[in-house]
C-alpha cells in the first residue's frame, strides 16, 4: 500500500511517526510533502514540498506537460469557488519564502486569473502525482487550509482515494478528531472507531479511553 502523509513527519522529533506506522504495517510504502526540497525525511519517496507547492512551481507541470483533466474537472466543479477564495492564503504568503514557477507561466500578482491558472497547476499537479506513485490513501495532518493541501483533499476525493485528516478544536487543544471529510467535523464516531481498531490490533493506545 503507497500512502501518502501531509504534513506528517516533517517536524523536528515527530520523524518517528512515520518509522512507526512501517513498523506496524510493514507492507506500507510512504510517501511525503517536506517543507523544503532538502529537507532530510523519514519517508520512502518525497513527492513535493510546501516551498514548491505553495504557488504551483512543480517543474514537471512543464517537462512533462500536465494538464487538468476534463472529466476530473467536471467531478470538482463543484469546489472551485470555496478554492479560489481559499488561495487567498497564497496572496497573503510571503512569496519570496517559496519557489516561483518557471518561465512561460506568469508572476502570480494575485489576480483573478492569477488563482484560477494556480488552482488548474495544482489540480493537474496533484492528479499526476497521484498516478505516478500509485497512491492507495492519504493521511493529513489537518484539513486542508493553504490552498494547496485544499486541492489535494478535493482531487482524493474525486478519484475516490480514501482521505483521513486530524482536526484539533479550541478549546481542546491537545485532543485530536479524525475525519474524512470536511461535512464530518464535529462528529466522533470515526475516531472511536479507530481508537477501538487500534487497540485490538496492536495494543499501544494503553491511556486512551475510548468514549
Amino acid at each position: 500500500m503507497n500512502v501518502l502523509l501531509v504534513k506528517i513527519g516533517t517536524e523536528p522529533g515527530l520523524e518517528s511517526i512515520v518509522t512507526k506506522l512501517k513498523d506496524f504495517e510493514p507492507q506500507v510504502r510512504t510517501f511525503g510533502v517536506t517543507s523544503t526540497p532538502g529537507q532530510d525525511h523519514p519517508f520512502d519517496v518525497r513527492v513535493s514540498s510546501s516551498y514548491e507547492a505553495m504557488l504551483g512551481a512543480h517543474d514537471e507541470y512543464l517537462t512533462q506537460g500536465l494538464y487538468v483533466r476534463p472529466d476530473l474537472f467536471r467531478k470538482i466543479a463543484k469546489y472551485e469557488g470555496q478554492l479560489l477564495r481559499m488561495l487567498e492564503r497564497v496572496a497573503i504568503h510571503d512569496l519570496t519564502s517559496v519557489k516561483s514557477p518557471p518561465p512561460p507561466i506568469p508572476q502570480f500578482i494575485d489576480s483573478v486569473d492569477d488563482r484560477s491558472q494556480l488552482l488548474l497547476r495544482m489540480i493537474a499537479f496533484w492528479d499526476f502525482a497521484f498516478d505516478l506513485h500509485r497512491i492507495d490513501a492519504i493521511v493529513a495532518q489537518n484539513y486542508g487550509h493553504n490552498g494547496w493541501d485544499a486541492v489535494i483533499q478535493v482531487v482524493a476525493e474525486a478519484r475516490n482515494i480514501p482521505y483521513l485528516f486530524f482536526h484539533e478544536v479550541r478549546p481542546f487543544l491537545g485532543s485530536l478528531y479524525v475525519h474524512e471529510n470536511s461535512s464530518e467535523i464535529g462528529q466522533l464516531e470515526l475516531g472511536a472507531q479507530l481508537l477501538r481498531v487500534a487497540n485490538e490490533r496492536f495494543q499501544f493506545i494503553d491511556e486512551l479511553e475510548v468514549r
